[in-house]
């Protein structure tokens, strides 16, 4: 698809509607309700790429990508705000950017803790849990495979002594 960039530091691309591929067209209808017309679609997550896409073609342009922005760069204090005071009609908007954002937070603790120095017997089995599990749960699987690790190697080190 021809993203054209808005802002790298956030992530944030748009694409005309005319643009979009047919199975994204079909991907997005067979989300929303019967008689659901794509160009009401105002941005979404393209996890492949980590980008929110927002529609170029839209009439509130302007407000999603002022939206997307507010949101990408919030305190988590600021956050919480931002998500109980939206409106009803951009809640679904809200939610995407607002899980967008989780996901590349949960991705960038997933790096941190892949780069940090993990011994090459637990490799095999993060790499599994990044490729098997859903983001979400990704982080807490990693998690507490490391505190399991943590309190065998603990235990070892008892016995020997």
């Amino acid at each position: 698809m021809k993203y054209r960039m808005i802002n790298k530091e956030l992530r944030i691309a748009d694409i005309s509607i005319s643009d979009l591929t047919m199975y994204h067209v079909q991907h997005f209808l067979s989300q929303w309700d019967d008689g659901a017309q794509i160009g009401t679609l105002t941005l979404f997550h393209d996890a492949k790429n980590d980008l929110v896409v927002l529609n170029r073609d839209s009439k509130d342009y302007k407000r999603y990508l002022d939206i997307a922005e507010s949101i990408l760069s919030a305190s988590e204090e600021d956050l919480v705000k931002l998500q109980n005071e939206a409106p009803e009609n951009l809640a679904d908007t809200v939610r995407v950017v607002i899980e967008c954002r989780r996901i590349r937070l949960a991705h960038g603790e997933i790096d941190k803790a892949l780069h940090n120095i993990i011994d090459r017997k637990y490799r095999p089995v993060l790499n599994h849990v990044s490729k098997t599990e859903s983001i979400s749960s990704c982080a807490a699987i990693a998690f507490r495979y490391g505190m399991m690790c943590g309190k065998r190697e603990e235990r070892a080190r008892r016995k020997k002594q």
